[in-house]
């Protein structure tokens, strides 16, 4: 019922008050703001292996990269114990990791379910700290898409 998102930018990220209003340097912030809106305004929920699109079309989040979706993760780069936070007897908070995804990467899980692309975020050691320069895990000359 209670979730906690976040995404881990690289230390050497520029988010501070001169970029801040920068599309290309803020986007990751937005994109949590937005996500932390969604199930409120949707009445939905969020947990590990669910996809959320940018848009109907998979717009790119900026400029400067070609991510257009998300998953959820548990976080990999905390302790395991970080995963839930217990606050009360019966309130517990979970900690999501947010992922995010390339078009031919949530197409494979929106055809073939999350099982495969999970797969592949697992054996590339796909963490929750962005990084503009990962790899497309899914290549289009497989012919998925």
């Amino acid at each position: 019922a209670y979730a906690e998102l976040m995404m881990c930018l690289p230390p050497d990220w520029p988010l501070n008050e001169e970029g801040s209003g920068e599309l290309e340097v803020y986007w990751p912030v937005e994109l949590l703001k937005f996500l932390a809106r969604f199930p409120h305004e949707y009445e939905t929920w969020f947990a590990e292996s669910h996809t959320v699109p940018n848009g109907e079309s998979f717009e790119h989040y900026a400029s400067n990269t070609d991510f257009c979706a998300i998953t959820f993760a548990n976080p990999k780069t905390a302790p395991a114990e970080f995963a839930q936070l217990q606050i009360a007897e019966n309130k517990v908070i979970n900690f999501l990791a947010v992922i995010p995804l390339y078009l031919t990467e949530i197409k494979l899980a929106l055809k073939e379910g999350s099982e495969p692309l999970f797969e592949l975020l697992e054996a590339n050691v796909v963490t929750e700290v962005l990084d503009l320069n990962r790899k497309n895990l899914v290549k289009k000359r497989f012919g998925l898409f």
